[in-house]
């Protein structure tokens, strides 16, 4: 979808639970899985977000989403760099003689060690960039 400009990827959901500022929503599943008959299910199971607002109930259907760029660059953040991260390791480690198994059981830990480091930075408010999310009441 095009908003002011931007695309956006989007999706609908039930809100299902409220805590303070958090909410948790049935996503459900969008028009790319209709042509997909790997699953049968009518939602994708349940996501939590960050929401400070409060103007949604439970049992209100909400439409979230988020910009493309921001998608790629938390997909690129989550997918792609951790392998990159895995394979400096690897051959980082190389340079000092270390035996085989120790390259790859460093390289492997390299990838918690990443994936501890994002947890980390989001939770501190670095990568502000993850909380893009954008949610509204759906006006039936």
């Amino acid at each position: 979808d095009l908003f002011l400009g931007v695309v956006w990827m989007k999706n609908k959901g039930i809100v299902k639970k409220i805590n303070e500022s958090k909410i948790t929503i049935e996503i459900y599943k969008d028009l790319n899985c209709s042509s997909c008959s790997s699953c049968n299910k009518k939602s994708h199971g349940t996501q939590t977000f960050f929401y400070d607002k409060n103007d949604l109930s439970l049992g209100d259907i909400v439409i979230f989403s988020i910009e493309d760029k921001n998608l790629l660059k938390i997909s690129f953040l989550l997918y792609i760099l951790p392998i990159f991260f895995m394979i400096f390791v690897y051959i980082f480690t190389s340079f000092f003689n270390t035996p085989e198994k120790l390259k790859i059981l460093l390289s492997f830990s390299s990838i918690v060690i990443f994936y501890f480091i994002i947890y980390l930075l989001e939770k501190k408010e670095y990568l502000n960039f993850l909380n893009t999310i954008k949610i509204e009441k759906e006006i039936l």
